[in-house]
């Protein structure tokens, strides 16, 4: 027994080799076979991956054929079966996932997966703004063939919404107001693509192939950006779903003014679901002048210094460059007046100040208008006003009361062809609008607080900016001098010294040339009342260039340095004047507050960096050089700089204020 058993335990020791070479041999064979099938698989998926980005690209092809040949329901079965392929494109991704740590294979299949992602958004934004354009295109069709939306009316093909009853207007509005949300989730969808795409890894060659589809999506997106808030606010300013009335400030830049220019006529604008059911425009002399007696409103201290006024008139309302502020005094003071006048009032939404710069670009678009025996085209149109209301005038035997009504006549034969415009023109329209409120040629305020919040979003109130660190505002008013804006050339040379971190030091220049050579009915000395809004607690250091005011009683020995706040900012102001032929320097040299020193710091482990908006004043045209230095090298900078000028302690540019700029640099430690 005992023999046998020892015997066993031999042969269990010496079979034991085998057993563990068997055991490998065959975990191996397993392991070959896994990786085999991986691999055929992996191989399957790259192919069945392959097969499906061609499918898509194909399927987006036709879907662009689709929308030239305006068939939205073929397009959406492209955009549907497009959809799919970027769905199994996904799939079959985890499947070759490890393939990305291969050397060469690694970085294109990353390439491959950033064009799968941004196809894939883009895809689900083209379907989600496809159900938009379906819509609107099935009410156009309906229009089109005469069914209308409610009822039965003819429309032409080139219809425009003033062709539309009541009931078809707000319907049309109300597609409006409802595609929003769809608009906006497309929209998001479209950034989330060109943000893939110019984040995520690209091969070239695949980004040659890619980049013009990109093109198109980034156009499509830049679209979307701007029609959006456009019809947020358009729907409900144009009276739907409730009439809207507006008091309009027609302002001439010639003749600058805190908000954008001189007043010169005011009238109301009732709007009801996209229809101008009422218009009334008056020059604001006759309004001003039927209420002396009645109105004893005091103006502003340097308005009653330089403009030598006793009484605060509808006219030189808008003496706070804060859009919503006076907003609201215009509103306040022309129901006053009104009633001085003995003319009825009624409620008012809100305030829409315009400027000449739209109506030139708008009269590009609907062409010349022939009023009265005249006609105006987008160049003769600002000249032939200022002088028809300033000399022709008096040759026609009109009356002072009178002269302005041109400008009323021009404005409302502009208005009706724009009410008239056809569907098809609205997105040239849209963009011209766009581009007047970013300019500041077009100012908005609504007593509505969730529409005030919206146009507040987008800076079309011009509601003063409360940025973090440095700010800049230069705002003139022009103090009788005729139309002499119109010929001014200005700069400012912005300086800042924060070679200091705790004292930093900065120089506003102001260089002002006036290009007339001599006096006219038009153009004459430059008079202007300057204000400089800076950050709250600067303190001023000096002053250069500022005059003795020539219309000041008593006249005083050296100029006036008004020193105040608004606004929330610190103010300096003063007057000064620029001859006919002449150019000359104003120069404010202040120090920053103190707590804009940790920009060149670093705080809790982290670098601030320094920030400087500069806001533009409504209707003026101003060059800016800035000319910044700080103690430690700047290691980036938005605007950047000209690439020579990279790598040091200086930031140097020049631009236009055409818009708000904002400018950052984050400073080395």
């Amino acid at each position: 027994m005992s023999a046998l058993s020892s015997n066993s335990h031999h042969h269990a020791v010496k079979n034991r080799p085998k057993q563990r070479t068997t055991w490998l041999v065959r975990v191996s064979v397993l392991c070959i076979v896994v990786c085999a099938l991986w691999f055929v698989w992996s191989v399957l998926a790259c192919v069945f991956f392959a097969w499906s980005a061609r499918d898509a690209r194909q399927q987006i092809s036709s879907v662009q054929r689709a929308f030239i040949q305006k068939d939205f329901a073929q397009a959406e079965q492209h955009l549907a079966l497009a959809q799919k392929d970027f769905q199994h494109m996904d799939q079959a991704w985890n499947a070759i996932r490890p393939w990305r740590y291969v050397w060469w294979v690694g970085p294109r299949l990353d390439a491959l997966r950033t064009v799968e992602q941004t196809g894939s958004l883009a895809v689900n934004a083209g379907y989600t703004m496809l159900q938009v354009v379906n819509e609107l295109s099935q009410a156009a069709q309906l229009l089109n063939q005469g069914q209308g939306l409610i009822g039965s009316v003819q429309v032409p093909a080139n219809g425009s919404l003033q062709q539309l009853s009541s009931d078809e207007r707000r319907v049309f509005l109300q597609r409006l107001s409802d595609a929003l949300p769809a608009m906006q989730q497309a929209e998001l969808l479209l950034q989330q693509a060109v943000n893939t795409w110019q984040q995520g890894p690209r091969d070239p060659a695949f980004a040659a192939t890619i980049q013009p589809w990109m093109m198109r999506l980034q156009d499509a997106e830049r679209v979307l950006h701007q029609a959006i808030p456009l019809l947020q606010t358009f729907v409900p300013m144009a009276g739907y779903p409730h009439p809207k009335t507006y008091l309009v400030v027609l302002q001439n830049s010639d003749e600058l003014r805190p908000t954008g220019g001189f007043i010169g006529m005011v009238g109301l604008v009732g709007l009801d679901a996209g229809r101008l059911v009422s218009w009334q425009f008056q020059d604001v002399y006759s309004l001003d002048e039927a209420a002396k007696g009645s109105i004893h409103d005091l103006p502003p201290v340097p308005l009653q210094r330089e403009l030598q006024l006793q009484t605060w008139f509808l006219r030189d309302s808008n003496w706070s460059p804060d859009f919503p502020q006076t907003a609201e005094r215009l509103l306040d003071i022309y129901q006053r007046e009104r009633v001085a006048a003995h003319q009825p009032v009624q409620p008012i939404d809100g305030v829409i100040a315009l400027e000449p710069g739209l109506f030139q670009q708008l009269l590009s678009l609907t062409g010349p208008l022939t009023v009265d025996g005249e006609t105006f085209s987008a160049n003769t149109f600002f000249s032939q006003l200022q002088y028809d209301v300033e000399v022709k005038f008096r040759a026609q035997g009109q009356s002072m009361a009178a002269r302005k009504d041109i400008v009323r006549d021009v404005g409302q034969v502009l208005l009706q062809r724009l009410m008239e415009m056809p569907f098809g023109r609205w997105t040239d329209m849209l963009a011209m609008c766009t581009q007047a409120l970013d300019h500041k040629d077009v100012l908005l305020y609504d007593r509505d607080p969730q529409l005030l919040a919206a146009l507040d979003a987008k800076a079309w109130t011009d509601r003063i900016a409360n940025p973090a660190q440095d700010y800049l505002w230069v705002v003139d008013t022009n103090v009788d001098a005729y139309k002499t804006d119109g010929v001014m050339n200005k700069q400012m040379i912005y300086q800042l010294d924060a070679s200091d971190p705790n004292h930093p030091l900065a120089t506003l220049r102001l260089h002002y040339q006036n290009t007339q050579q001599t006096a006219d009915w038009r153009y004459t000395t430059y008079r202007d009342y300057v204000r400089v809004f800076v950050p709250e607690g600067s303190q001023l250091v000096s002053v250069q260039g500022a005059m003795i005011s020539d219309r000041e009683h008593p006249t005083p020995t050296s100029p006036t340095i008004d020193v105040g706040h608004d606004l929330g900012k610190t103010v300096f102001g003063t007057f000064w004047k620029i001859e006919p032929g002449q150019s000359r320097d104003l120069v404010f040299t202040y120090r920053l507050p103190w707590v804009l020193s940790p920009v060149v710091q670093l705080q809790q482990g982290s670098r601030t960096p320094y920030q400087l908006m500069v806001q533009k004043q409504p209707g003026s045209r101003m060059r800016l050089t800035l000319d910044i230095s700080f103690a430690t090298k700047i290691v980036s900078a938005l605007p950047s700089e000209m690439p020579s000028e990279w790598g040091d302690r200086f930031y140097r540019t020049s631009t236009d204020v055409s818009t708000d700029k904002p400018f950052t640099m984050e400073i080395a430690p």
